[in-house]
């Protein structure tokens, strides 16, 4: 009877080391997925993509560049140069997909990435992330378009013309100086991010990101109280994008419009 309980003990002893190797292995599965290299980070990062000229571009950007980001060896150590690196691989890689496949599409970036207390933006192109600080909004980021004057400048210097059609374009044509792919443009439109920091305070309620389709009907502070009207409502960060993006649509705006919104609270 002894040897009885004995063996039952260790059985079920080794049925509980199996039941926790699976479940290791279930959580080593899980996670690989997000940093592509089985490890789990303390930060989170979200971004929005807003292609033109088909949605080859910003199909890419989407799928791949949070992983470039997250496997380039210094992102722990020096998260800003990742970012540069990430979108320069990014830019280089659809640019070969174009080439081979005969399409020539484009896509802004904007990327938040939240960490210690801070958020580390890395943007090219037009959408715009807005922080919510004491009901106030503050614009993060500076959008490329090819009026604004340091980025005029260098699309001069890189000899194409900038001209105003509705609004101001490279060569008649693309809205923005900066942007990934857009091969067409490689001369002058670079893939370079701008980066920026910021440093989270008690009072900061929410970060809200959104393609040009939103502020181009909306301005930030509009937007911001739209948002916290609809928390005192009692709704979901979820369904507030979706509010937003209706409430695009009822203003007339005349492009795609994407919404992120990161509360804090």
């Amino acid at each position: 009877d002894k040897q009885d309980k004995e063996n039952k003990d260790k059985e079920d002893k080794d049925k509980e080391k199996d039941k926790e190797k699976k479940k290791k292995k279930k959580r080593e599965k899980s996670i690989s997925g997000f940093g592509g290299d089985g490890k789990a980070y303390p930060h989170m990062l979200c971004g929005v993509y807003d292609g033109h000229f088909g949605r080859q571009a910003s199909e890419w950007v989407r799928i791949l560049l949070h992983l470039l980001i997250l496997s380039d060896p210094e992102f722990e150590s020096n998260p800003k140069d990742s970012f540069i690196r990430a979108y320069t691989d990014i830019d280089f890689f659809i640019n070969l997909q174009a080439e081979s496949a005969g399409w020539a599409p484009g896509s802004t970036a904007l990327t938040a990435l939240f960490y210690d207390d801070k958020i580390l933006l890395a943007n090219v192109g037009d959408c715009q992330a807005v922080l919510c600080r004491n009901g106030i909004a503050i614009d993060l980021v500076s959008p490329h378009s090819p009026g604004r004057l340091d980025e005029k400048i260098r699309l001069l210097q890189a000899g194409v013309a900038v001209e105003f059609i509705g609004t101001w374009r490279v060569n008649g044509m693309l809205a923005v100086s900066r942007s990934i792919g857009d091969i067409s443009y490689k001369d002058s439109v670079c893939p370079t991010p701008e980066i920026s920091e910021v440093e989270l305070h008690e009072s900061d309620e929410f970060l809200l990101i959104a393609s040009d389709g939103l502020w181009d009907v909306m301005t930030s502070q509009d937007a911001v109280e739209f948002v916290i009207n609809k928390q005192k409502e009692g709704k979901r960060s979820k369904e507030i994008c979706s509010l937003l993006v209706e409430k695009a649509i009822q203003l007339k705006s005349t492009d795609n419009v994407t919404v992120v919104l990161v509360g804090f609270r």
